[in-house]
């Protein structure tokens, strides 16, 4: 009876929040908030779903402090309904994963979080409706889990009055579901990262091979905030001509990239005796001391765990990469 009750109180509430949006009674207390304290705060409010479903949960937070300028309990509701979402569909001993990117959308530098599980997923025919009020999938086996379909809604609404984007994504049936909300930075903490007393300006040459487009485009900006001028390219082979056209100083390069990846790049660099005076720095999500160890033995002069704090890449781009992280 409680549980029902508490399902109950849930939907009321979504359903009052929804009715307030649509009537225009919602009105956002907005202020700059730490990405990582909204995301803690949201887990904490579904710990105690996540742990009764025995589901494990990940969370991988930036040490960049990314700022966003919200309603700090209106964003935590976004987070912890599609959590909930989440911890619905996902069977016992499943995973939920929670990371924290930084983007460029239209030049906008953007915080881009990304929820994803190994749940029941989604089908093709249901995704674009998955953000709808009252949509529910057609599937018995998607059904049975109940709901009326209001928390997704709900979380969109909100995401979009804080000038934001929410969506979703699945290769269907049985692969998990991953939801994306990408917010633009807090405009004034963008500046003072970029413009901090003790960050060094820099004039260097750099190219950037990683096969995320927004972030090879992310870490350009960067680079010419600093100081510096610099070439994308979005694979290997465009990157390895651009370093012979551009001729660099320095290389940032990502690791995990399809077909030739990041090693393998960083070798064949170093084969070339034109290229022996290129610091080439290691760009990866991973940060574990073995993945650091194994950047430095394929030949990286650094290794930078993504996302990357504008005043270390400024102080490593000034010449103080030497052969460590």
């Amino acid at each position: 009876m409680e549980r029902q009750v508490g399902q109950m109180v849930r939907l009321v509430d979504d359903l009052l929040d929804v009715s307030r949006i649509a009537s225009g009674k919602i009105v956002l207390q907005r202020t700059p908030c730490s990405v990582a304290e909204l995301i803690q705060s949201a887990i904490e409010a579904q710990r105690g779903a996540i742990d009764a479903a025995k589901i494990d949960i990940t969370c991988e937070l930036p040490e960049s402090p990314f700022v966003i300028d919200v309603d700090p309990t209106r964003f935590v509701q976004i987070l912890s309904n599609v959590l909930h979402n989440a911890s619905k569909f996902t069977p016992a001993h499943g995973k939920i994963r929670v990371s924290v990117a930084t983007i460029v959308t239209d030049s906008i530098p953007r915080v881009a979080i990304a929820l994803s599980d190994t749940g029941i997923g989604i089908s093709k025919e249901m995704l674009p409706r998955v953000f709808e009020l009252f949509a529910q999938a057609e599937e018995p086996t998607q059904r049975a889990h109940g709901g009326l379909g209001v928390g997704l809604a709900l979380a969109r609404r909100l995401v979009e009055m804080h000038d934001g984007e929410i969506s979703a994504h699945s290769d269907g049936p049985g692969q998990g579901t991953t939801f994306l909300i990408k917010m633009p930075l807090c405009e004034r903490v963008v500046r003072a990262a970029t413009s901090r007393v003790d960050t060094p300006r820099v004039e260097r040459r750099v190219v950037i091979i990683d096969d995320n487009e927004d972030a090879a485009n992310t870490l350009s900006m960067l680079v010419e905030q600093l100081g510096g001028s610099s070439r994308t390219a979005y694979d290997s082979t465009s990157g390895l001509q651009a370093v012979k056209e551009f001729q660099p100083d320095t290389v940032l390069l990502d690791i995990g990239m399809p077909g030739i990846d990041g090693y393998e790049t960083c070798r064949q660099l170093r084969q070339q005796p034109s290229h022996k005076n290129i610091t080439i720095i290691a760009v990866s999500g991973w940060g574990q001391s073995h993945d650091k160890q194994r950047a430095l033995d394929a030949g990286f002069d650094a290794h930078l765990t993504k996302p990357i704090d504008p005043a270390v890449l400024a102080h490593v781009l000034a010449g103080n990469a030497s052969r460590q992280s």
